[in-house]
């Protein structure tokens, strides 16, 4: 079996095996200068319906810690990556698992962020990304539309191709909802140079009456001590779609 590593994107399978260790590290999580052991487990478990569902267990130990913490998962799903990072700069890390869904389009990465409280205990961090980006949209005219951010009012013209025009005729979406996949990509950064770290999640959109106008929407979360909330999404080039302005 490959062993995730922090920071890598490196498939790995998880057997059926119950407490199969899938990665273990020693790190100080909590920042007094000692070493607690983080384990990565995979298992099944029957849930009230009697049916099989897989789980990843995180296992924290050592140092007065002995923790567990669980993420359900289906039977396609496979954990690709694992970091320890300090996200909220608190001193503390937090324990970041990255888990691949599979299905159509650009895929489906589930994030899930586990953070440590003053009392050696264990807790999921929430992250507010449960809607689509509620964009408003308008013709402005041909093949160009008017897409604005209803979060900082930031707005794009885009333009689609030829090829994209004549396959779908061009209707009008002024007034449409586009239709947002699930995130494909997470990643963290600082990107006001505050100290804290971001989270970036990146996730296609489409039009239902449009459906060959595809682009990428990077969206940006902010902690604010309960919750990662979205800050302002940022239109990203796709093909047979670019952005005028």
């Amino acid at each position: 079996m490959n062993n995730p590593t922090p920071n890598t994107t490196t498939p790995t399978v998880v057997t059926q095996t119950e407490g199969e260790t899938i990665y273990m590290a020693k790190q100080d999580l909590d920042g007094d200068g000692k070493a607690e052991t983080i384990s990565l487990l995979g298992f099944d478990k029957q849930d009230s319906n009697q049916l099989a569902v897989k789980k990843i267990k995180v296992r924290i130990e050592g140092d007065g810690w002995n923790q567990e913490a669980e993420s359900v998962y289906d039977s396609h799903v496979k954990p690709i990556d694992l970091a320890i990072v300090d996200l909220t700069a608190d001193g503390r890390k937090e324990i970041a698992l990255k888990m691949d869904r599979g299905g159509t389009g650009k895929g489906n990465v589930e994030l899930t962020l586990f953070t440590l409280l003053q009392d050696k205990k264990l807790e999921e961090m929430k992250i507010d990304n449960n809607r689509a980006p509620e964009f408003k949209l308008r013709l402005v005219n041909g093949n160009k539309y008017e897409l604005t951010d209803p979060l900082t009012g930031r707005y794009w013209i885009l333009q689609t191709d030829e090829e994209h025009t004549a396959a779908t005729g061009n209707p009008n979406m002024s007034g449409q909802k586009p239709q947002a996949d699930p995130a494909h990509e997470w990643n963290w950064t600082d990107a006001d140079n505050d100290g804290k770290m971001e989270l970036v999640s990146k996730q296609a959109v489409w039009m239902a009456a449009h459906a060959n106008i595809l682009f990428d929407v990077q969206t940006t979360y902010k902690w604010d001590g309960t919750t990662w909330k979205p800050q302002g999404y940022t239109i990203l080039p796709s093909q047979g779609v670019k952005i005028v302005n």
